[in-house]
């Protein structure tokens, strides 16, 4: 054993005994759990929190042609919990946690006040990996019938804590007044931010596409792409989906009852998937070694399996539903955002860890943790 080894070894053993303090096991969780903030936005009807059910795996949160969501979801992954809970933000506190439902969020949502909702719960196919991940929805926009949701929206924009933006288009109405007008308050707020934020453009209900009337979806991605760069947005990320497939496939997995209408509809997208699950993931515009990259992890993935039940009367095998989603397009999106946290929130939450020790007087420690990533240390040998 080298010297340098063992002197590792011996601050290790010596940190292990002061981690039992209480007080500085509850700062250390803090900073290793240092939230990695994605938030959704879009104009009404784009299937926003389509997409947010879908990543959750359940329907928990209002959607429909209507403008639901009228104050901001705040939604925390928590990898050990096996359902949800949420909890309103009242004028002095917060209500106590609950069961998450449909009904309740809708009377949460309803209620006369305007505080943030708050739902806590594993986020399946993403693991807290670099930090907690936390998503926000916030309210669409373009409602004419309240005005506030605007300031709501950019109010949550420009605190400057999130790590990622996902902003959901709808196929079709690409162009639309409102869109453009959202595009261009967006782009005033992270165009000249010191430190700019990735936003990834997700193009839902691609599925609503018609190739064989000639509607490619590739052509459609590349249409979105020549719209975003004349309204400011340089090499625009652009991922094609239908959130409506992976929310019906997954609903289906936990063996939740779909209406006549759902088991329509996904046996439309059975039939889609059994002809080209990668019809999405082919469309995708990212960098060449990104998609790469992300593409390979996607093929690594497990089939999903089906939740057991007495009452699951599902005609769908887990290989098709896994198939479902695939075609979907979600797993790029959930990836994606994966990598993300790896890559930036795993710096940021080490960071935290040193200031941390630094703040108990365990600053000699510090060095057992290095808060750079990979490319950055390449950087520094080459400098």
């Amino acid at each position: 054993m080298t010297r340098a080894v063992s002197r590792k070894a011996k601050q290790y053993s010596e940190l292990t005994k002061i981690l039992r303090d209480p007080i500085i096991q509850q700062d250390i969780n803090a900073a290793l759990n240092t939230p990695f903030e994605v938030i959704v936005l879009a104009t009404m009807s784009a299937g926003k929190s389509t997409l947010i059910n879908a990543l959750l795996g359940r329907e928990l949160l209002p959607s429909s042609n209507e403008a639901c969501t009228s104050r901001v979801f705040r939604v925390e992954d928590d990898d050990m919990m096996d359902s949800f809970e949420a909890r309103l933000e009242g004028e002095e506190h917060f209500s106590n946690w609950q069961a998450a439902s449909v009904e309740l969020l809708q009377d949460m949502n309803l209620s006369k006040s305007a505080g943030v909702i708050e739902l806590r719960g594993d986020v399946p196919k993403i693991d807290n990996e670099g930090g907690k991940l936390v998503i926000y929805d916030t309210p669409g926009p373009n409602n004419s019938r309240d005005s506030s949701h605007n300031d709501i929206t950019f109010n949550t924009l420009r605190d400057g804590n999130h790590g990622l933006i996902l902003y959901v288009l709808n196929a079709s109405q690409i162009g639309v007044d409102d869109d453009a007008a959202f595009l261009r308050e967006l782009l005033k707020v992270v165009e000249f931010r010191e430190n700019h934020k990735d936003i990834i453009f997700i193009l839902n209900k691609a599925d609503v596409l018609d190739e064989e009337q000639g509607e490619s979806l590739t052509k459609a991605v590349e249409l979105v792409k020549s719209y975003l760069v004349n309204i400011g947005f340089k090499s625009p990320a652009i991922i094609p989906i239908s959130a409506v497939a992976a929310l019906l496939a997954r609903k289906t997995q936990r063996s939740e009852k779909l209406s006549r209408r759902e088991r329509h509809i996904l046996e439309s997208f059975n039939q889609l998937a059994s002809v080209d699950k990668n019809h999405m993931l082919d469309a995708a515009l990212l960098p060449k070694n990104k998609k790469s990259q992300l593409l390979l992890s996607i093929s690594l993935k497990p089939i999903s399996e089906l939740s057991p039940s007495d009452n699951n009367e599902s005609i769908y095998d887990a290989k098709q539903l896994s198939d479902i989603e695939h075609f979907s397009g979600i797993y790029l999106v959930e990836e994606l955002i994966q990598q993300k946290m790896i890559t930036d929130g795993t710096p940021t939450a080490m960071a935290n860890l040193v200031e941390s020790l630094n703040k108990h007087g365990l600053g000699a420690f510090a060095g057992l943790f290095d808060s750079k990533s990979a490319p950055e240390k390449m950087n520094d040998k080459q400098a």
